[in-house]
């Protein structure tokens, strides 16, 4: 699709079928799409990276190099990608299997909090009902009197 523009008294005019978002380029990866890229690259490699290194990487995958800071230390703040010193230098990793055992952990975690809600809804409903009973038992025993 060609489109053509003219600027008509400081004001931009397109040809039929063409709008100033055909005209754009395409956005950027989101926040979120950033995050699932580098971790493609820790998955796939197993590897140990310095920042330099993401940097470098994280360009072939979408992310461009100025936000692998950010999205990396977003990733090591929620315990996907994991962070150490090694004397004057900081290494990044992340290893599917230990993903995967975080996950089956919040599962679990997850799990014991909804036994624990359901137990609590049917302790409720008990009292409430005993409540009910109690209350209708009063009501009884005022219109004896």
């Amino acid at each position: 699709m060609r489109c053509d523009v003219t600027r008509v008294s400081g004001s931009f005019s397109f040809s039929s079928g063409c709008s100033a978002f055909a005209m754009s380029k395409k956005r950027g990866l989101s926040l979120e799409e950033k995050r699932e890229q580098m971790l493609q690259i820790f998955y796939e490699s197993q590897g140990f990276y310095q920042l330099k290194d993401l940097e470098k990487l994280g360009p072939k995958k979408g992310v461009i190099s100025q936000s692998v800071k950010d999205v990396v230390q977003s990733l090591v703040d929620d315990d996907l990608v994991f962070k150490d010193k090694i004397g004057t230098s900081v290494y990044f990793w992340s290893l599917s299997s230990r993903a995967g055992n975080q996950l089956r952990q919040v599962r679990m975690k997850l799990e014991t909090e909804l036994e624990a809600a359901k137990k609590n809804a049917k302790q409720t409903c008990k009292h409430n009902e005993s409540l009910r009973r109690r209350g209708e038992k009063i009501l009884v025993s005022e219109s004896q009197r």
